[in-house]
């Protein structure tokens, strides 16, 4: 985002366009500031490796202790089918 905050105010600048340079610079500290400190609460991703497919409410269970992520792990492995996960993928920490 800051690149191309930053493409957006030499434009600006290098067409004398001052008050539309000041309004992007503001803009982007405003945007940028706010998404840092969102992203500070977004839980870790880790990698998840098992030595064969598992079924997704067993490792939402294992990983979570809640069953009722398996759709959440579903998604994010994009497994075909909910009873083979993949063996290997990337899952949130919590």
């Amino acid at each position: 985002m800051a690149a191309l905050y930053d493409d957006f105010q030499m434009a600006a600048g290098n067409n004398n366009l001052d008050e539309l340079y000041q309004s992007i610079s503001d803009l982007a500290a405003k945007s940028l500031q706010d998404l840092s400190q969102k992203s500070t609460a977004l839980p870790d991703l880790v990698p998840i490796t098992r030595n064969r497919p598992l079924p997704s409410l067993t490792l939402a269970q294992q990983l979570y202790g809640d069953g009722s992520r398996s759709g959440e792990l579903m998604s994010r492995s994009e497994a075909i089918h909910p009873a083979f996960m993949p063996s290997h993928f990337e899952a949130e920490s919590s």
